[in-house]
């Protein structure tokens, strides 16, 4: 903060004094004490002015004891103006006065002002004491006025003071700052007794600037370790994107018994939420519970965002809801939360509330919830939200809005008004935004534009890593291999290396990653063998690998290998080997997951019964029964699967995502929900009950078979007579055949259920057996049902032939069969007619 100096002229020595001021004081101890005492009681910077005029006219206005009180006072009331006036009203100052004021001047964050007023110090021939060294110390560390800073250090060694382990400390503050390490280190290392504040310093600063190995190496010297030191380490490891190894560190620290303080809880609450570690995120949250640490703002707030970004938005909602004051903090951390599980309309009625409560939604509240009207595809809603940010709550759109409501443009495909939108913003776009126009572009293959896009790109002097990729994957994608490989080239040449895709899994407390074709992990032999079983299972279903997104010119085999091998492929397999059945597996990838991944991902989560949630750059995917519901709204080409069987659902609660409505496994659900055991139950009570009924029927006309045919004159309705037992009897056949087998394939969803049972057999099973079995024992009642309306058709025939001839022959138990099993044909073909759809 660049400061004038000008608060401080007139200068000490040279400024006009009051009237009478050589009238001297009298009785002054007791005045001294008297004004002290009222200086110190002042509670707002108004009191200040009555009680200074007082100390004029009683002439204490040159006391250096109540002049540095004055001083004090106003600097802690955040009146550092009326402090410096006051100090350059005062006849020759002495080093006390001039370091209230440094420190003043550094606490309201006036650093060039106090490092000015230092050297005006320096140049009245005062010697500075260890607090006016340490001030101004503070003063060029935040103002990284590394300069000044080594001048000041000079004058610390000529005055014998590079002992003090405050001045020691504030200097390594300083070169911390500044980035000068070796000064830092050198300063460190000459200290007497390196204690555990100042070992905390240099961790602090080590990984500021993403020195994790030097941080690391310091924190390994230190014998007896604080709280504080052991926050910083977990800290400094979040920041750098080593939350594993964060993990890790709060594990020896439960192990040197030392208790963590709400500050390392959320520490470790973020690395939880990096890394998406669901059952160690839930142990911290019981943690809390036992040691009674207070659910407030700064808690709650870490405990909602770890939730929400490890999948379990259910309890970050009950979170929210069990909090009793609320503030926007916390109201932004909910509204994250929902965005990034694509529910959109909880966001915005969130947000709603924040505005009923009388909160003032900030920043960092509209992010949220333009990211949630992106993911939803609500575009005129964004576009209300995003001007009334200026019109009703007097925030001006930064990038990151910016970047929102192209980004929702772009998900609905209306790419030209995208880039319109970013050449009327008022500030210049970013690298962030331009990307991701283009990989809309991409996806919507309109590669005009996407080339504009892309000149606009290389023009970006902060083009990351996933800049330059979008733009090769851009040009690969419409065959332009040429172009794809220059920009690997120039990429290369400026030596910026690609982000490596990374998967990571919670098993047992403990994080697993896995990059592409990973051979490290211990049990690499079983997660590829799981790997092999799938990809065999998959092809037999008819899943044909989706090569076109692929985007390198190499063979079909090598394409198909290159996706069979992706990290969050290998982590799923890892999953399935490792976690019992029926288990929720949880994936957290840092990069975006591809197509075939995700159609992949779908099959897998069907033939295996288990739910599966990956999350990925952008949002969260729960696949469960071969659906995706990730509630992100992109309107793309639908990508097809050649499957053996097209049967397709009429509804599913993906249907609103034009992007994931590919065509999938409609066969028997993978989890033997209770719709199929409902409509097993109903062909098995179904048939039951025609058997029954056609047993009676036999029963009935059996032992009358003889006298029926006596009784009729005519050799047709000997004939219908006869042929009345022969339908019976292969109706009877067919219903109970039907009945065995509906009980049969009970039996085998009980088996498996079993936890026994191993995955790759029950997942044959489950979409073999079961799928033929179910139309099988479906197919036997419809034949039954034929023979038995044959059957009806000769007993309606024979009743109208004997009333014909006058005859009141008692077959009316058999008229009554006919009306019964009329009534539970409706039933029935009701009954097989929802079993088969599903």
């Amino acid at each position: 903060m660049n400061h004038s100096i000008s608060m401080l002229s007139p200068v000490a020595g040279c400024s006009a004094l009051p009237p009478n001021s050589g009238t001297k004081p009298q009785n002054t101890p007791n005045r001294r004490r008297h004004f002290i005492s009222l200086l110190q009681n002042c509670k707002h910077n108004n009191q200040i002015p009555p009680i200074h005029a007082k100390i004029i006219r009683n002439h204490h206005h040159q006391d250096p004891f109540v002049v540095f009180e004055l001083l004090r006072v106003c600097s802690n009331l955040n009146s550092i103006g009326y402090a410096s006036k006051i100090f350059s009203h005062t006849q020759n100052p002495n080093v006390y006065l001039y370091t209230a004021l440094i420190d003043g001047l550094v606490l309201s964050c006036y650093y060039t002002d106090g490092i000015h007023l230092y050297y005006q110090m320096i140049n009245s021939s005062l010697v500075p004491d260890s607090y006016a060294v340490t001030s101004v110390l503070k003063a060029c560390g935040c103002r990284l006025a590394l300069k000044e800073g080594r001048e000041v250090h000079s004058q610390v060694l000529k005055l014998g003071l590079s002992s003090n382990r405050s001045i020691r400390i504030k200097l390594i503050e300083l070169y911390g700052k500044c980035g000068a390490f070796d000064d830092a280190r050198q300063v460190f290392d000459e200290m007497p007794e390196r204690d555990v504040v100042a070992s905390t310093v240099m961790i602090n600063y080590y990984f500021d600037h993403g020195l994790v190995h030097e941080a690391t190496s310091v924190f390994s010297l230190i014998r007896i370790k604080d709280t504080v030191c052991w926050t910083a380490m977990i800290d400094g490891l979040v920041r750098n994107g080593e939350s594993n190894r964060a993990l890790e560190v709060f594990r020896n620290m439960q192990r040197e018994d030392v208790m963590p303080n709400e500050v390392t809880i959320v520490c470790v609450l973020s690395a939880c939420s990096e890394l998406g570690a669901l059952q160690l995120g839930r142990w911290v949250h019981s943690y809390m519970d036992k040691h009674g640490i207070e659910l407030n703002h700064f808690v709650g707030g870490a405990l909602i965002n770890m939730y929400s970004r490890c999948g379990d938005i259910d309890e970050a909602q009950r979170i929210f809801e069990q909090m009793k004051e609320k503030n926007v903090i916390t109201y932004n951390s909910m509204i994250m939360g929902f965005a990034l599980h694509g529910k959109s309309v909880e966001a915005i009625e969130l947000f709603r509330g924040l505005i009923k409560q009388g909160l003032t939604p900030s920043s960092v509240t509209f992010v949220g919830v333009l990211n949630a009207c992106s993911h939803g595809g609500l575009a005129e809603l964004g576009f209300e939200i995003f001007h009334s940010m200026a019109k009703d709550y007097g925030i001006e759109p930064q990038i990151e809005h910016y970047g929102c409501m192209v980004d929702l443009l772009g998900r609905l495909g209306r790419l030209e008004e995208a880039y319109g939108f970013i050449r009327m913003m008022k500030v210049a776009p970013d690298h962030v935004m331009l990307g991701a126009l283009l990989s809309a572009c991409k996806i919507h293959g309109n590669l005009e534009l996407a080339e504009q896009v892309a000149k606009s790109l290389v023009a970006c002097k902060n083009a990351d890593s996933g800049t330059y990729i979008l733009l090769s994957n851009a040009y690969s994608s419409s065959g332009k291999w040429k172009e794809a490989a220059e920009v690997r080239t120039n990429m290369r040449e400026e030596g910026i290396e690609k982000e490596p895709g990374c998967s990571s899994i919670e098993v047992n407390n403990e994080i697993h990653e896995f990059l592409l074709g990973d051979l490290r992990h211990p049990q690499k032999e079983k997660i590829y063998k799981k790997l092999e079983e799938l990809n065999q299972i998959l092809r037999l279903e008819g899943y044909t690998p989706a090569t076109e997104v692929v985007l390198h010119d190499i063979e079909k085999s090598e394409k198909e290998w290159a996706l069979a091998i992706h990290s969050e492929r290998l982590a799923i397999c890892y999953g399935l080997i490792s976690t019992k059945p029926l288990t929720t597996i949880r994936v957290v990838k840092n990069l975006r997951v591809c197509n075939d991944c995700h159609l992949t991902i779908k099959l897998i989560s069907n033939i295996t019964r288990r739910k599966i949630v990956v999350r990925d750059r952008n949002r969260f995917h729960h696949f469960e029964n071969g659906v995706c519901s990730c509630g992100d709204y992109w309107r793309t080409p639908r990508i097809r699967i050649h499957l053996s069987y097209t049967f397709k659902p009429l509804w599913s609660p993906c249907s609103k995502d034009s992007h994931h409505r590919e065509n999938t496994s409609p066969g028997v659900s993978s989890s033997t929900t209770s719709v199929h055991v409902t409509a097993l139950d109903g062909i098995v009570n179904v048939n039951s009950l025609f058997t029954v009924a056609v047993f009676v029927g036999l029963s009935l006309t059996t032992p009358n078979q003889r006298s029926l045919e006596n009784r009729i004159s005519c050799d047709a309705g000997i004939d219908m007579a006869k042929n009345l037992l022969v339908f019976e009897v292969v109706s009877f056949s067919f219903f109970l055949f039907s009945s065995l087998v509906a009980q049969g394939l009970k039996l085998a969803i009980n088996l498996l259920n079993s936890k026994d049972v191993d995955e790759a057999f029950r997942a044959h099973i489950n979409l073999k057996v079961l799928r033929f079995g179910m139309m099988g024992s479906a197919i036997g009642s419809v034949m039954g049902c034929v023979f038995l309306m044959l059957s009806m058709v000769n007993v309606i025939q024979i009743r109208l032939g004997l009333l014909s001839c006058g005859s009141k022959s008692a077959v009316h138990a058999v008229t009554a069969l006919v009306l019964l099993v009329s009534s539970a044909l409706l039933v029935y073909i009701s009954t097989a007619f929802y079993a088969f759809l599903h």
